[in-house]
């Protein structure tokens, strides 16, 4: 059941983090700085203050942006993460001594612990790839 929770949240956060990579990628290939953001980002502005407010800059490139998601990511899971862990030692807290409070709340740490670990593997790999596409020779 945690980890069903576990997952479910993984999702939501990578499916965010793939609808601002989308509209980065927008902001970057139109070349129309001024034109006014249409769909749900109507009414905020041209697609250069929105980008810029967000913090993009016109002069970054992909892998930059990829990073800076993947730094987002790994730091929003590793706060999820650790407010599992608190949570799951209050649960063990008051737990009494009862043998299934006391074993949700164990596979409660255990499934931040885990959650942790593979966010923080996956923020590894995505880093090296990046580098190493970038790094990559042109020709």
């Amino acid at each position: 059941m945690i980890i069903k929770h576990t997952a479910v949240l993984i999702g939501m956060v990578s499916l965010l983090c793939f609808a601002g990579l989308t509209s980065v990628s927008v902001y970057a290939a139109d070349g129309d700085d001024e034109k006014p953001a249409t769909g749900f980002l109507k009414g905020f502005g041209t697609v250069n203050k929105i980008a810029s407010d967000s913090g993009v800059q016109k002069d970054q490139n992909l892998s930059q942006v990829i990073l800076r998601i993947t730094g987002m990511i790994v730091a929003l899971v590793s706060v999820v993460a650790l407010a599992m862990v608190i949570i799951g030692g209050f649960l063990y807290l008051i737990s009494g001594g009862q043998e299934d409070k006391v074993k949700k709340a164990k596979n409660l740490i255990l499934a931040a612990i885990i959650g942790i670990v593979i966010v923080g593997v996956a923020g590894l790999v995505v880093n090296f790839v990046v580098n190493i596409f970038v790094a990559a020779p042109k020709g």
